[in-house]
């Protein structure tokens, strides 16, 4: 390959994703905070966090009432049943799930930057 001189061309830097890091350190606080598995025994697989309302409602994404934590048995249980998801947080947190709805509607701007910073400082 021919060279015009000037060596490799630099890589270019990809920009600080400030939501994902947020999302990396609330996990780890709400994994935390629970430390154990909410739903009914028999419990399988390693903890993670799951969200009530899902993550793509930006403005309760990390918000503390949005998520709990469940054994990875438990979470793809209920993320393919959704109805019974809806009864179980209901059921754990009555009117929880109305709030946090309502919440999420507003659609308030995330500044993620701010965002990561504040859980990495809970951890």
């Amino acid at each position: 390959m021919p060279s015009s001189g000037q060596g490799r061309p630099k890589k270019k830097r990809r920009p600080t994703n400030w939501m994902h890091q947020a999302d990396t350190a609330f996990a780890k606080w709400i994994r935390a905070r629970d430390g154990e598995c909410q739903a009914d025994p028999p419990h399988a697989g390693y903890l993670q966090c799951a969200h009530i309302h899902t993550r793509s409602y930006k403005a309760i994404r990390t918000h503390p009432d949005n998520a709990t934590t469940l054994c990875a048995k438990h979470h793809v249980f209920y993320t393919h049943r959704p109805l019974e998801w809806h009864d179980w947080v209901e059921t754990r947190w009555p009117g929880r799930w109305d709030t946090l709805k309502t919440q999420a509607l507003k659609h308030e701007r995330v500044l993620w930057k701010d965002e990561a910073a504040f859980w990495k400082e809970q951890l």
